[in-house]
């Protein structure tokens, strides 16, 4: 076997043992990842408020606070009903429009009435999307949320839990 034929061979060892090696460690993270979640967002918070605690300071300089956090989405299976619900409770300006460009909030109308010049000018139907970001209904969520209103859950696929954020000690 020549040289380059056996650089070749050896190359080809490094690169499976390297796509073993990486495999190996995407586990080891996702799991890691599983382990911190579970002590983050249930046995820090449940014991922490079987306790009476909602913060604490550790002997570290560290400290240990609970918050409330959502998570929540607009599946497309419900977005016309939960689009609809906040376009009824006054909360229309949330969803973006977009005919090839985006339009912001409260500019619904205008949306169309260029989705209708495009049809007019063409002769044909213009793309026509709208979405409420991320971020945003986050936003929107937890601040209705905290103000007590009433939510449909399921509609924004909300998933109140409370979560352990941990400060490190500050460096002196």
């Amino acid at each position: 076997m020549s040289d380059s034929l056996k650089q070749i061979s050896g190359l080809a060892a490094l690169l499976r043992e390297g796509h073993a090696a990486v495999e190996m460690a995407t586990e080891k993270l996702a799991w890691l990842k599983a382990e911190v979640r579970q002590i983050e967002e249930e046995d820090l918070p449940e014991l922490m408020r079987e306790l009476g605690l909602s913060e604490i300071k550790l002997e570290d300089g560290s400290s240990v606070k609970v918050v409330d956090e959502v998570d929540c989405g607009i599946s497309i299976e419900r977005r016309p009903a939960a689009h609809a619900w906040l376009a009824d409770n006054g909360f229309g300006g949330l969803i973006k429009s977009a005919v090839v460009i985006e339009f912001g909030r409260n500019e619904y109308d205008e949306a169309v009435a260029a989705a209708a010049k495009i049809h007019d000018l063409l002769g044909r139907d213009a793309a026509f999307n709208e979405s409420v970001h991320a971020s945003t209904l986050k936003a929107f969520i937890k601040e209705q949320m905290a103000a007590g209103v009433t939510v449909p859950m399921e509609l924004f696929g909300i998933r109140p839990y409370a979560k352990a954020k941990l400060t490190k000690a500050k460096v002196k």
